[in-house]
């Protein structure tokens, strides 16, 4: 888990300098959450990591779901509570940034795209000598994946409906 928190953030964090997103003025992002007040974060400006993340630690049920039309900045702020939450990480779940595009739900279950994925996204967890045989497999099964899921809009809609409900079950089953 702590390699890859460590690999994720600094994958993440240089994806974040690239995208010219460390600068405190050039976001100023905007939110509303019916069961909690996150426009008095304290010591965080709109738009930066530590609000997003602060938003989200104090949800009950640790969920969150951003909407807006193309544009309006939900990746960024996919990547903003990734990067946050990679940065407090203390052992726990780690939290995987997921593109949805690469999931077929009609094909595939939850669980093994997201193991797929993992092992794709990060081969050094194929390394059986510092890992083990099955590391993508176990950290999925032993629900130290925290994953962050961009882009229910990319998947055809068709399958949104499907997708969702299949993200509901599993998350509900603890299998998320």
């Amino acid at each position: 888990c702590r390699a890859l928190a460590i690999g994720l953030q600094a994958q993440w964090n240089e994806e974040v300098r690239a995208r010219g997103l460390t600068d405190p003025d050039v976001l100023d992002l905007h939110w509303l959450a019916p069961e909690l007040d996150v426009s008095d974060e304290p010591d965080a400006p709109p738009g930066r990591s530590d609000a997003v993340v602060g938003a989200f630690e104090r949800q009950i049920n640790r969920r969150m779901v951003f909407l807006g039309e193309a544009g309006t900045g939900k990746t960024t702020v996919a990547l903003l509570l990734t990067c946050g939450l990679l940065d407090r990480y203390d052992g726990g779940m780690v939290p995987v940034l997921l593109p949805l595009s690469t999931w077929n739900p009609a094909a595939e279950d939850v669980r093994t795209w997201l193991t797929r994925r993992l092992y794709e996204d990060h081969p050094a967890l194929r390394n059986t000598e510092l890992y083990g045989s099955y590391a993508g497999d176990l950290l999925v099964e032993q629900h130290k994946v925290l994953p962050v899921l961009d882009g229910l809009d990319d998947i055809p809609t068709h399958q949104r409906a499907d997708a969702l409900s299949r993200v509901i079950v599993e998350e509900q089953g603890k299998t998320l």
